[in-house]
């Protein structure tokens, strides 16, 4: 029997923390790692995707997220599948049951440079900031992650509605 066809446009999927077995959170990730994880993502509709970097130190997150940025430079593969970038934590609720999988004692509170320098790694690139409005200082950092280009979307919150509202009111665009 001939194979079954699916005709439907390609995805673009906004959170992917590994693919075919490449975890892009590793320390040993590698270039070839990476292509692997675009090829099976290819193999399977997806065409772009943001690599997405959960809470660890944000020294740790920033340079996972500059090396990877480096080999796109260099790689026309993942030039083209790499659409932007979805930093996950550490801005989150540290609450068992709302943290999730993320190391609770890792989790912080944002400033400024944490923003600033989120930014100047990613130069134009898309970045999606993921953060709990009640972790102190999220609230006040939500708008100037905005006016500099980052979305802002909520998650692993245990916040109030209150809190829910006062981040759509600064700037959140996605929960």
């Amino acid at each position: 029997s001939a194979p079954e066809v699916w005709i439907a446009p390609t995805l673009t999927d906004l959170q992917v923390n590994g693919y075919g077995t490449v975890d892009f959170g590793s320390p040993a990730l590698t270039v070839d790692d990476m292509r692997k994880a675009v090829r099976a993502l290819h193999r399977d509709g997806c065409a772009q995707f943001f690599p997405t970097f959960i809470t660890d130190d944000w020294p740790a997150i920033m340079g996972r997220l500059q090396r990877i940025r480096e080999w796109r430079k260099v790689c026309p593969e993942l030039r083209g599948a790499i659409a932007g970038w979805h930093i996950e934590g550490p801005f989150m609720s540290p609450v068992p049951g709302y943290c999730g999988a993320h190391p609770k004692e890792k989790m912080v509170s944002p400033t400024q440079a944490h923003i600033r320098q989120l930014r100047d790694a990613t130069g134009d690139d898309p970045v999606l900031l993921t953060m709990a409005p009640e972790q102190a200082g999220v609230l006040e950092i939500i708008p100037l992650a905005v006016s500099l280009g980052i979305r802002v979307s909520l998650g692993h919150t245990n916040a109030s509605a209150a809190e829910i509202a006062s981040a759509v009111r600064g700037g959140t665009t996605s929960f």
